[in-house]
């Protein structure tokens, strides 16, 4: 409607635990920040710095998080996140916005794009969960 109105938009647990928005985030690149375009095929080397697989709904205190395993293959990037300094996250998604039958604009949808590591995510229950000490037990193995 209106640009410079601004409204609430809801994203539904339908329309994110779809198993095609699920499916969509399977193996999307990972990146260091949100970049200023949506990564594709011209600009991804300059991007990625790792991807996310096995992109699933959450259990127990996170049944209302997606969650993944994150494979970083930059080293100063993994540093950020042994050394604590950057482990909040946030999914770059396209999503069509629609206006429900009570009025509300609603997502429906989402398809993945990437994962960023953020300074400052967003969503509470989006951080990467290994601990430093786990990370750098795992390499001395």
């Amino acid at each position: 409607g209106d640009s410079s109105k601004i409204v609430k938009v809801y994203r539904t647990p339908e329309e994110v635990f779809s198993p095609e928005a699920i499916a969509s985030f399977e193996n999307k690149p990972f990146c260091n920040d949100h970049p200023e375009e949506d990564v594709a095929p011209l600009n991804y080397k300059d991007l990625c710095v790792g991807f996310v697989r096995d992109v699933r709904r959450g259990t127990g205190e996170l049944e209302n998080c997606l969650v993944g395993d994150v494979i970083v293959y930059d080293p100063e990037v993994a540093e950020l996140i042994k050394s604590g300094k950057k482990r909040e996250l946030s999914l770059g998604y396209n999503t069509d916005i629609v206006v429900d039958k009570d009025g509300r604009y609603v997502m429906t949808n989402i398809r993945g794009n990437h994962l960023a590591l953020v300074d400052s995510g967003r969503a509470g229950c989006a951080t990467i969960r290994d601990s430093a000490d786990k990370i750098n037990n795992k390499n001395n193995r």
